[in-house]
C-alpha cells in the first residue's frame, strides 16, 4: 500500500463522492406536501389519473417536447391548437408535414416538430411503449422525455433530469466542480427510489426549480426543501449553480428580400440540404437570401442582398432597403439581418412561391420571415409628430416646423383731442 504524508492531498476518484446527498424519503416526503397544497395548473397536467393513458401518454409527449428550451406561457396556446388540430397519434401520423410545420411556427427550434411528426408515424405502426426503454425506442425521444411519460402516465420509478431539476440539486448537494449527467441522475433517483407516486415527485421538482428555486432571488423562505438544502444551511444559494461561462455567441449576418408582386411575398421552397439555407434552416419556407459569416461592410451587405435576389430572378426595378438590421437568434448564433424590399409588377420571372401576405402563417415558416416582411412594409412610413409640426424628410433626421406667429395688427395712434378706446389700446399692445 503506498505511504502517503500529512500534506497528501488524496482526491475522489468520482465527483459523486463530494456530493452532500439528500435525506430521499424525507424529502420526498417534504416536497409531495408541498407538491399537494398547490401547483400551477397546465392543460396537460392531470390531477388524477386518466384511465385512457394512451391519449394521456400521447398529449404529455406533445408538451414535453414543446417545453424544450421554450416557457410554459408561450407553449400553453401552441399545445392548445395541436391537440384540437390532432387529438390522437394516429390522427397526427396522418397528418401533412406543411400543415404540422404551418401550426408550430413561431414556436422556434423546428426540428422538434419534425420529430413529433415521424415519432407518430413510428408509434402508429408498433406497439404502444409503456416504459422509459420503450420511449427511447422512438424517434426523437431522448432520456428526460421517455423518463417523464414513463413516470407521470405509468408510474415507473425512474426519475427525470432537466434545467429546473439540475438547479435544485446543485444547490440541495452543493455540487460545483462541473458534475457530470450521472450525478444528477443518481441525485434526482434518490426521491423517486421506492416512491409511490414517481410522477407526482418528478413533477414538483421541475415546478420548484420553475418557481420557488429559481435562478434570480429564489424564495427559500417558503422552499419545502429548505431543512435538506445544503447550500442554504452553509448560506451559499447565491454561489449555486455555478456558472460556466458560454462562448460568446457567433456573428453572422443575412440578407434578405422581400420580393413583392402586390400584396403577394415571394417565398423559397423548403431546402433538404440545410446548408443551402441562409439560416440553416431544414424543411421550412424562407424568403431569398444570401449568408455572409462575420460581420460584413456596406458593399459587402450590398452584393449579399443582391446576391439573394439573383438567386431566384432578375434584378428588381423598385427597391428600398430597411435603414437598420433586424436582430435574429438561433441557439448561440446571432443574426444581423439586411432587409431590401423589391416590388415587382410581373412574376413570372421569378422562382418562387406567391403567398398572400395575410397567408404566411399558413406556411411552415421561420419567425424572422414576419419580421422582415413587417420590415419591409415599414420602410417608407412617415412618422408620426405632433399635430400642427410635420416631416420635411424621412432620410434625414425629422425637422419640425413650428406653426407661424400671430400676424401682427397695425393699429393707427388716435389723433388728439380724441382718447383712445380700450380696445385700440388692447390691440396695441398685442401688436407690440
Amino acid at each position: 500500500m503506498p505511504k502517503t504524508t500529512a500534506d497528501t492531498v488524496v482526491k475522489p476518484k468520482d465527483i459523486e463522492d463530494t456530493v452532500v446527498k439528500p435525506d430521499g424519503p424525507a424529502a420526498r416526503r417534504d416536497l409531495l406536501k408541498w407538491w399537494d397544497a398547490g401547483h400551477r395548473a397546465m392543460p396537460w397536467r392531470k390531477e388524477t389519473p386518466s384511465e385512457d393513458t394512451k391519449a394521456w401518454a400521447y398529449g404529455v409527449w406533445v408538451s414535453e417536447v414543446m417545453l424544450q428550451q421554450t416557457q410554459v406561457s408561450r407553449v400553453e396556446p401552441y399545445w392548445k391548437k395541436w391537440m384540437a388540430r390532432w387529438p390522437s397519434v394516429e390522427a397526427l401520423a396522418a397528418a401533412d408535414e406543411a400543415d404540422v410545420k404551418a401550426l408550430w411556427t413561431g414556436l422556434g427550434y423546428y426540428r422538434r416538430c419534425a420529430f413529433l411528426l415521424e415519432g407518430a408515424k413510428q408509434l402508429a405502426a408498433m406497439a404502444w411503449p409503456t416504459s422509459k426503454a420503450e420511449w427511447l425506442q422512438v424517434k426523437g425521444v431522448g432520456p428526460y422525455t421517455a423518463a417523464a411519460i414513463a413516470s407521470i402516465v405509468y408510474g415507473e420509478r425512474t426519475p427525470v433530469v432537466d434545467g429546473n431539476v439540475v438547479r435544485v440539486f446543485s444547490r440541495l448537494a452543493t455540487c460545483g466542480d462541473k458534475p457530470t449527467a450521472k450525478v444528477w441522475w443518481s441525485l434526482a433517483g434518490a426521491l423517486t427510489e421506492n416512491a409511490d407516486r414517481p410522477g407526482a415527485v418528478n413533477q414538483a421538482l421541475m415546478e420548484l426549480g420553475a418557481t420557488c428555486c429559481s435562478k434570480q432571488q429564489p424564495g427559500c423562505d417558503r422552499c419545502p426543501l429548505r431543512d435538506h438544502c445544503a447550500a442554504f444551511k452553509h448560506q451559499a444559494v447565491a454561489n449555486y449553480p455555478v456558472v460556466v461561462k458560454k462562448p460568446p455567441p457567433v456573428k453572422v449576418a443575412v440578407c434578405l428580400v422581400v420580393l413583392r408582386h402586390g400584396n403577394d411575398i415571394a417565398l423559397v421552397a423548403p431546402r433538404a440540404d440545410r446548408t443551402k439555407s441562409p439560416f440553416r434552416l431544414e424543411g421550412l419556407w424562407e424568403l431569398p437570401g444570401a449568408r455572409i459569416e462575420g460581420e460584413p461592410d456596406e458593399a459587402a451587405i450590398a452584393a449579399g442582398l443582391a446576391a439573394a435576389l439573383k438567386t431566384v430572378g432578375p434584378p428588381a426595378g423598385k427597391r428600398a432597403r430597411a435603414k437598420k438590421p433586424l436582430s435574429h437568434s438561433i441557439t448561440s448564433t446571432r443574426y444581423a439581418v439586411h432587409v431590401e424590399r423589391c416590388d415587382v409588377d410581373d412574376p413570372a420571372p421569378y422562382a418562387v412561391e406567391w403567398v398572400a401576405a395575410d397567408q404566411l402563417s399558413t406556411k411552415g415558416c421561420s419567425s424572422v420571415v414576419k419580421k422582415a416582411v413587417d420590415a419591409a412594409a415599414k420602410i417608407d412610413a412617415k412618422r408620426k409628430l405632433p399635430k400642427g409640426q410635420q416631416t420635411l424628410s424621412f432620410k434625414k433626421k425629422a425637422q419640425r416646423v413650428s406653426p407661424p406667429p400671430p400676424a401682427v395688427v397695425e393699429v393707427t395712434p388716435p389723433s388728439p383731442p380724441e382718447l383712445a378706446t380700450p380696445s385700440a389700446f388692447g390691440a396695441y399692445a398685442f401688436a407690440e
